[in-house]
């Protein structure tokens, strides 16, 4: 079941065309699970409250589906996780609140702008290092968290310059 709906690159055998929205189902444990729901609890309420229901779903969706492909050309091996479709979601966050303040590892005090903007770095240099090794990439879907980043990021920069959605505080 695990190797027909996690999803794979476009040129590995297992590769199915539904996998790009089955794996968006599937988690990797527990921990896995409770990090990305950690994620749409921080960042799925404003956002949904902002842009609407409607275009949230389109938003999470819609980044996932950008993770997708980022991976099915980049990726090694079998992809799972929402974790993609967070990334976009956070990066639309960007256009909420970018001077907002998280706690990075729960104690040191960030700007959400530098939080995002590093993790799109470090998933740009793990990915990068995981095409010369796959066992660079920590198991971690970096292209595909990297996907949901510039998917979220432009989908929001879209709605927001054609006046799709209400303004941004």
């Amino acid at each position: 079941m695990f190797t027909y709906l996690s999803l794979y690159n476009i040129s590995d055998s297992n590769f199915r065309f539904w996998q790009p929205l089955t794996s968006m189902f599937l988690h990797g444990g527990l921990f896995h699970i409770l990090c990305n729901m950690l994620v749409l609890w921080s960042f799925g309420n404003p956002i949904e409250q902002t842009i609407g229901t409607k275009k949230f779903l389109q938003l999470y969706f819609l980044s996932g589906l950008v993770s997708a492909i980022f991976w099915m050309f980049l990726g090694t091996g079998p992809a799972v996780g929402a974790s993609g479709a967070l990334c976009g979601l956070m990066s639309a966050f960007l256009f909420i609140a970018p001077e907002s303040e998280v706690l990075l590892f729960f104690i040191i005090p960030i700007k959400i702008k530098n939080a995002i903007y590093g993790f799109a770095v470090f998933s740009l240099v793990f990915g990068l290092l995981s095409l010369l090794n796959p066992s660079y990439g920590f198991g971690i879907g970096h292209f595909a968290h990297l996907g949901g980043l510039i998917g979220g990021y432009l989908i929001a920069y879209y709605w927001k310059t054609k006046n799709l959605i209400a303004s941004f505080y």
